[in-house]
């Protein structure tokens, strides 16, 4: 019989000048209100002797470092898992965990208090496990545009703006634990956090953490917890503060409870997980000299292509160049796909920040008639995952972003590769 539980615990960091805008020129003794707690929310299922953690944390990014260092505690702690999942909301007002280029680490006393809290909400919802039932359901939440085609932050920020390609819907899993009315959603939608990135840092979980908390606050919801979509190439449509934020949570949570009113059981409780480790391939790398050619541009403060110029472009040339002269760098990027399934609904963890059309192609090549897609899942220090078309048009996710996240370029077939992993894992969950 399943068996689900429900834990969470504060991560909201000690040093409150631990945001992604803390990490720019100038802004490091910035102060910075807490608008709302950051929380690790946590949902263990257990059938038989099988157990698997889906754990996410209210932070930027969550790297194949930070897992493990969570998976080396529970060990610690003998809390047992099969298959450890960990997702990102990426709110971008909060711990990048993640160390971009010119942008100082997080903390490790934040970090640690991310794990310590971890560790917390796993503990916790392994001793809340009950026997459950499931439902699912989808529901309309016109809240996201596609920022490549529509507009971005500065451009769109209207509710009634058209949305472009996305994906409109919030799939709701519905988890009643047996013998009490509590119940516990998990909640998957799809647009970037950015409705509190506008105004001086602050530490808050945007819209995503607005809606779970309106959605607690509710008689019979004891869990709410987030799974951030395919959102590489989406945002929320407004932003500017706290109204706005509020606004957003408010239609978001509106949705769920619709999904959850339209929710129908899930079939028989069958339980499988699939985990796949995935080469997702660089681009060519430049030429040592030419890397030399950048260093020296870098230093001399001219822009370089792409990235322009400033502290980031000398981070940025100098771990080039000194990559490159210890030898040829991998031609990989390793990351790791999962997939959970539980009756005849299967959750889906992707890595980094994947366009939305690598999600709906895995949708419509699968056979799981009802699938949450969490991407921002496990081993973020990939950085974006576009579609092979986008890279002839550039842009600050195909160009730029890059150049943050780490040293080179993903290659425009690190679609088709991590579609296909997708829907094997998918597959290997459903035989």
């Amino acid at each position: 019989m399943l068996h689900a539980g429900f834990g969470r615990a504060d991560i909201t960091p000690i040093d409150h000048r631990e945001t992604l805008y803390h990490r720019r020129e100038g802004m490091a003794d910035v102060e910075t209100p807490i608008r709302d707690p950051l929380l690790a929310r946590c949902t263990v299922f257990r059938d038989g002797e099988r157990v698997a953690v889906w754990l996410t944390l209210d932070v930027l990014c969550v790297d194949t470092c930070l897992r493990g260092r969570i998976s080396d505690a529970l060990a610690k702690a003998n809390l047992r898992t099969d298959a450890l999942t960990v997702c990102a909301t990426h709110t971008h007002t909060a711990p990048s965990i993640i160390s971009f280029h010119s942008r100082h680490p997080t903390h490790e006393e934040t970090l640690q208090r991310v794990v310590t809290g971890s560790v917390a909400a796993v503990a916790q919802a392994v001793s809340d496990l009950v026997p459950c039932e499931l439902a699912a359901g989808t529901a309309s939440v016109a809240i996201n545009v596609n920022r490549r085609e529509i507009g971005r932050m500065r451009a769109v920020n209207d509710l009634a703006a058209p949305s472009g390609l996305v994906d409109p819907l919030v799939h709701v899993l519905r988890i009643s634990q047996s013998g009490s009315a509590r119940v516990g959603l998990m909640v998957n939608y799809t647009a970037h956090p950015l409705t509190m990135a506008r105004d001086v840092p602050l530490i808050s979980a945007d819209f995503p953490g607005q809606a779970m908390q309106q959605l607690e606050s509710t008689v019979s919801i004891a869990h709410a917890q987030f799974l951030q979509g395919c959102a590489g190439n989406v945002n929320v449509k407004i932003s500017g503060g706290e109204q706005e934020a509020a606004r957003a949570g408010e239609l978001l949570a509106k949705g769920v409870l619709t999904a959850v009113d339209a929710a129908t059981p899930c079939g028989a409780a069958a339980f499988d997980v699939s985990e796949r480790v995935v080469q997702l391939p660089w681009q060519a790398p430049p030429p040592l000299d030419e890397a030399r050619a950048l260093l020296a541009k870098a230093q001399a403060g001219e822009p370089l292509p792409d990235i322009g110029g400033g502290e980031i472009a000398l981070d940025w040339a100098e771990a080039l160049h000194q990559t490159l002269q210890a030898g040829p760098p991998p031609a990989y990027a390793r990351v790791l796909v999962q997939a959970l399934c539980l009756g005849d609904v299967v959750l889906l963890a992707l890595p980094g920040e994947v366009f939305v059309e690598i999600g709906r192609q895995i949708r419509e090549r699968t056979e799981a008639g009802r699938l949450l897609i969490a991407a921002y899942a496990n081993s973020d220090e990939v950085g974006y995952v576009p579609t092979a078309s986008a890279f002839p048009e550039g842009g600050y996710e195909v160009d730029v972003a890059p150049c943050y996240y780490g040293l080179f370029k993903l290659a425009p077939e690190c679609e088709g590769v991590l579609v296909e992993a997708g829907v094997a894992c998918v597959e290997d969950v459903l035989r």
